[in-house]
């Protein structure tokens, strides 16, 4: 789940991405997010990078989280309210949901090993 949940993100990173790229990503997010996407943030998306690349050219590339920071620490919302909201959407999606699939996944080992150590009078109280 998290795997195909970052792959629909994925295009918001790629700085060097053209802007038929950009819009198909936008097509993709937008079937899974009707209420969410909005078309103007393919051309948004794009001024956004362009302000990436121009105003940190010392660093190569961003991560989701990076390129948040950059429009909360900068005050830029008001600039590129889509982005930022597509961006806060997949990183709030990240930690509901692949926080939940790994602990989970751990519950499993710890109740085996539990259950493996109790006697049946402490399983049955």
């Amino acid at each position: 789940m998290c795997k195909r949940v970052a792959d629909h993100f994925s295009f918001l990173i790629d700085l060097e991405a053209s802007k038929e790229q950009v819009l198909l990503g936008v097509k993709r997010l937008e079937q899974e997010y009707p209420e969410d996407v909005d078309r103007s943030l393919v051309d948004e998306l794009m001024a956004f990078h362009l302000y990436v690349k121009q105003s940190h050219v010392e660093k190569g590339s961003f991560n989701h989280q990076q390129l948040y920071q950059i429009i909360k620490h900068e005050k830029i919302q008001a600039v590129f309210p889509n982005v930022e909201t597509i961006l806060r959407l997949f990183l709030y999606l990240m930690v509901t949901n692949c926080s939940s699939e790994r602990s989970f996944s751990k519950l499993k080992r710890i109740k085996s090993v539990l259950r493996s150590t109790m006697s049946q009078e402490q399983l049955s109280d």
